[in-house]
C-alpha cells in the first residue's frame, strides 16, 4: 500500500502572492536581458550540463596562465560575466525547470517558446 507522505494545499491567496513575486523577480531580472534571435542565439557557444566541466577547467587555466589567454579574451569581462551568471544560475530554483537556466555567457534571454507564468 503505498502512503502519502506529502500533503498539501496552495490557496487561491498564496498562489497569487507566489505568482506576484514571481513577477516580481522576473522584472527584475529582465533589466539584464538581452533578446536574441533564434539565428543569433544558435551563433553563440552553449555551456550546457555537458561542457560545465570544461568550462569551470578553461576558467582554472586562463587565472593560472594569464600570458596564454588569446587576445580576444577580455579576462576582466569573462569574470564579471561568471559572477553574473552564477547569480541568475543560484536563482534557478525560482525559475523554470530547465538546467542551467542561463547557458549563454553574456546573455540571459529565454528560450524560444518558453513561458515564465
Amino acid at each position: 500500500m503505498q502512503q502519502n507522505d506529502i500533503s498539501i494545499v496552495i490557496t487561491p491567496t498564496q498562489e497569487t502572492a507566489i505568482n506576484t513575486k514571481a513577477d516580481e523577480y522576473n522584472v527584475l531580472l529582465d533589466a539584464f536581458c538581452v533578446s536574441l534571435t533564434d539565428e543569433q542565439r544558435a551563433a553563440y557557444f552553449k555551456l550546457g550540463d555537458a561542457r560545465m566541466a570544461f568550462d569551470q577547467l578553461a576558467d582554472t587555466y586562463l587565472h593560472q596562465r594569464p600570458d596564454l589567454v588569446a587576445p580576444g579574451i577580455n579576462l576582466p569581462e569573462y569574470d564579471k560575466d561568471g559572477v553574473a551568471i552564477a547569480v541568475i544560475n543560484a536563482s534557478a530554483p525560482r525559475s523554470p525547470p530547465s538546467s542551467p537556466v542561463w547557458t549563454i555567457r553574456s546573455s540571459c534571454s529565454a528560450p524560444t517558446g518558453s513561458t515564465w507564468t
